[in-house]
Formats: structure tokens, sequence, C-alpha cells
């Protein structure tokens, strides 16, 4: 079982939007419906290099799984301050597959890319990722993957608390991110 990452695609926008409709992404991620053209409105700055998020989609044996994005705390100033984190760096993901879910997947996706990927992409020193107190089910592979709790914040912006968590950055060990792909 071999994890890769690649930067998000406009020719991944149709699974996105398939992924973002349906079971526990819909239900955690999207809260609700989602159209192709938010999708394009929302992802397409990512895309193109106009967001300074950095948006991936995972692959497990070279099938894509799940999605990711990552950015720094320091770019959305008033999250971080409600965080209080400024050196961090913030991830949001899914496992879009459904049979991939309930098998320790999304554990392994979150290591692996906190682990190879955000080291050498932001020079932050902790990653920090915020989910619901309720998703018992994140919660509990973002501690596999390594992630520690440490704070309950109300996010305004989401109009939702966050659960959040963190844990410390590895330092780069040179692996280029093209060769994730």
């Amino acid at each position: 079982m071999v994890w890769t990452f690649r930067r998000l695609e406009e020719d991944d926008f149709d699974v996105l939007h398939q992924w973002m409709n349906h079971g526990e992404v819909k239900k955690w991620y999207t809260k609700g419906m989602i159209t192709p053209a938010r999708i394009r409105e929302k992802y397409g700055p990512c895309v193109t290099g106009e967001s300074p998020k950095l948006t991936m989609i995972a692959c497990l044996d070279g099938c894509p799984t799940g999605f990711l994005q990552a950015y720094s705390l320091g770019n959305y100033p008033a999250y971080a301050e409600q965080v209080g984190i400024c050196d961090a760096v913030g991830i949001d993901l899914f496992i879009g597959e459904t049979d991939k879910l309930n098998h320790g997947l999304g554990s392994a996706m979150l290591r692996a890319f906190v682990e190879t990927v955000l080291p050498c992409e932001f020079t932050e020193s902790t990653a920090v990722i915020g989910p619901e107190p309720e998703n018992k089910r994140a919660i509990r592979a973002y501690e596999k993957a390594g992630f520690q709790y440490f704070r309950r914040i109300e996010n305004p912006r989401e109009e939702m608390f966050e659960y959040l968590m963190k844990r410390p950055l590895p330092k780069c060990n040179e692996i280029p991110v093209d060769s994730h792909k």
C-alpha cells in the first residue's frame, strides 16, 4: 500500500464534485450539495496558482482516493489568532472513495502527507487540523497519524466548533513533491 500525492488539476473537478456530494464527505466536509460551478470557483484559483493553498489528490497504489489541502495559518491572521498558533500549517482532508472508508486509510494518508509533502512545501513547524468534536471517526484517524488535542474553538466563518489537534512537522527530507506523482 503506497500513498502518492499530486497537485489538483482541472481534470479532477468532476471526481471532486462526485466525492463532495455523497456520504461522509457531504456530511462532514461540504455540509450539503455543492455544484460543479462552486467547485470551479473554489478550487480553480488553487489550480492556477492564484490561491496560496496547496490542494492535492491522494492516490493509493496509483488510484485517486482522497483530497487534501494545506495552507499557512499566517495567510489567515484572524483564524491564526483564534487557533493561537501562527507558525502552523492548517490541513483539511477526506477520503472520497466510499469503499475505502473504515480501513484505517485516512490516518495513513494524513501521516504520509505530513511526513513527505508538508515539510518540503511549508516552513512552519506545526501542523494543525480541526475536525468537528462530533466527528469521532476523524478524531481517531488523526490521533493515529500523530495529532494530539490542544483546544476547542468556535469558528464563526464556518459556523461550527473545531476540536483542534496538532503535531510537529518534520524537516524536509529533500524528497521533491514531483516524486510523489
